[in-house]
């Protein structure tokens, strides 16, 4: 920077230098220092000007939005799961943004009539486009995946029904592919559901004995999931990467087992003589599949949330809890009380909750030996408010 030095001189001498003519010599050297001066200026300004810019580029900026939408059919509904994301190197998605809708019946529903299939997802269709703006609806991608009710169904009916689906999806406006509609095996959906828990714990990624495991009861199967070191059956053990991190894993889906087609079938297991089925495998707990001893920390979803939901028990609750609850509420008066207190509810609904916490009761104690006060196992649907649901560890692999 150039400065002007001040000087105090007499009133005579300024005047008489203001009336003596200026050298045209001094004249130049005073133009060379004020085009100096102002060169300099200009300079610092421009490196100021570069250093702030380089500066700002170097700042860390959150990348535009992006979206991806996966339907979850399910054998008693659909799902629609509309995701929010900041693409990039490390996936970051928007919790706050993202949002569901569910739509009933399933698509297994449709057995009768497959065609018909696809119309029961146009309302999940029409969610999703409201939720995503027009702009992006190009480039999102819109994937449907079938679970155990479709699964249940022969091979001709369920491929009718996802063909259904697809024609919808092709026209949905999305970003689709056909391939991107399929039913996926019982295993992927627990090691899918094992990814969403350990993400939203912030345990995906590190080390095996950190993760937690996953028992999900749904309506037609039960999935079991849980890292482990231990050999095991081929047939059972998955490897899954996850960035620099390779994890082995148990998983295992029981079809049939689930909670609302065990209900139905109670009748029939009462009424039939069981026939014994050998086990090939050294532990056998759930029909003839081999099941490890469960290892370290688990979550507890779907059904079981919803049953201690209903008894008003914690998520940490003892098994000895609800099966108090469960005593309690079966033996109960339904003829007056039961249908007082749960006036929102119809009988089956009701009964279903009576059968739900003795069969959770046999499922992990008496049949894979967790004690009855057993304090590792969460029950809970949701981690720091992330919906626990295999759908969004889908798209959370789909994106590794």
């Amino acid at each position: 920077m150039c400065r002007t030095k001040a000087r105090v001189e007499p009133r005579a001498q300024a005047l008489e230098q203001t009336l003596t003519p200026t050298p045209a010599s001094k004249m130049v050297a005073q133009r060379q220092r004020s085009s100096s001066c102002s060169s300099r200026r200009h300079l610092a300004g421009s490196l100021m000007f570069l250093a702030t810019t380089a500066f700002a580029l170097l700042l860390p900026r959150s990348s535009p939005l992006s979206y991806g939408i996966v339907i979850d059919a399910g054998s008693t509904g659909s799902r629609v799961h509309v995701i929010t994301y900041h693409a990039g190197a490390l996936l970051q998605l928007d919790w706050s943004r993202t949002s569901s809708l569910k739509a009933t019946p399933g698509l297994s529903s449709f057995a009768a009539d497959p065609g018909s299939g696809g119309l029961s997802i146009a309302p999940l269709l029409e969610f999703a486009r409201r939720h995503v703006p027009r702009d992006s609806w190009v480039h999102t991608e819109v994937r449907l995946m079938a679970t155990a009710g479709v699964r249940l169904l022969d091979v001709t009916t369920a491929e009718a029904i996802m063909e259904s689906c697809r024609e919808l999806l092709r026209g949905s406006g999305f970003r689709f592919q056909d391939q991107w509609a399929t039913m996926i095996s019982g295993a992927d959906e627990g090691i899918y559901a094992w990814v969403a828990a350990n993400y939203a714990l912030g345990t995906l990624g590190g080390a095996r004995q950190d993760t937690t495991g996953i028992i999900e009861l749904g309506g037609a199967s039960i999935q079991i999931t849980f890292a482990t070191d231990k050999p095991m059956p081929p047939e059972f053990s998955h490897v899954f990467k996850f960035g620099d991190i390779t994890y082995n894993l148990y998983s295992h889906s029981f079809l049939h087992l689930g909670q609302n087609v065990a209900y139905e079938s109670l009748h029939d297991l009462l009424s039939t003589p069981l026939k014994s089925k050998e086990c090939i495998y050294h532990d056998c707990r759930l029909g003839a599949a081999f099941v490890p001893d469960l290892e370290g920390k688990f979550l507890a979803t779907e059904n079981f949330y919803h049953t201690l939901k209903f008894f008003g028990l914690r998520s940490k609750s003892f098994l000895s809890d609800l099966m108090l609850a469960g005593e309690q509420f079966c033996h109960g008066d339904w003829s007056s009380n039961i249908k007082r207190k749960y006036r929102s509810f119809n009988k089956g609904e009701l009964l279903l909750f009576c059968f739900s916490s003795v069969y959770i009761v046999a499922l992990l104690h008496d049949t894979l030996k967790v004690p009855m006060d057993h304090k590792n196992i969460d029950v809970t649907n949701q981690i720091r408010g992330v919906p626990v649901d295999w759908a969004l560890g889908a798209f959370i692999v789909q994106k590794n």
